[in-house]
């Protein structure tokens, strides 16, 4: 019993460390793309395809990780990934003070146009459609190191 509560905690802290650390890098890509004044068509779906790219290859090399360890003290795992959630967090908060008022100040008309983009509902259905792709291609990857697995 003890060792399903550690695996439920140890894919709940993988979640939320890998999602994390993607969102964060996809902030960065925003605010990276809007200095350099891409078109918002193309930042909506290249930071979407990013986004995922990043998720479903931060799942493989973990569970790739967990597959290919012979002995795995889980507990050990969780607190890496609670200190990985914790460090991004702390990264998105200093750069959300630092450069974020920083781009919003110099970028400002931009920036705004960018959130308030809707352009034949591009954000919306490149949201939707990422997500979508997002955990059909997770439900893919933990099938197929399931069935491999075995």
């Amino acid at each position: 019993m003890k060792k399903d509560f550690s695996l439920i905690g140890l894919g709940i802290c993988a979640w939320i460390a890998i999602i994390s650390i993607a969102y964060t890098i996809r902030i960065i890509l925003i605010d990276f793309f809007i200095i350099y004044n891409i078109r918002f068509t193309y930042i909506h779906l290249f930071y979407e395809l990013i986004y995922n790219s990043l998720f479903i290859i931060g799942f493989y090399i973990f569970l790739k990780y967990l597959k290919d360890k012979k002995t795995t003290n889980y507990i050990t795992i969780i607190r890496n990934f609670i200190i990985c959630f914790v460090v991004t967090q702390a990264i998105q908060f200093f750069y959300t003070i630092e450069v974020g008022d920083n781009i919003i100040e110099n970028y400002h008309d931009s920036w705004s146009s960018f959130y308030d983009f809707g352009g034949l509902y591009l954000n919306t259905f490149s949201y939707s459609i990422g997500e979508i792709f997002r955990y059909f291609a997770i439900g893919i990857l933990l099938y197929t190191f399931y069935k491999n697995g075995n």
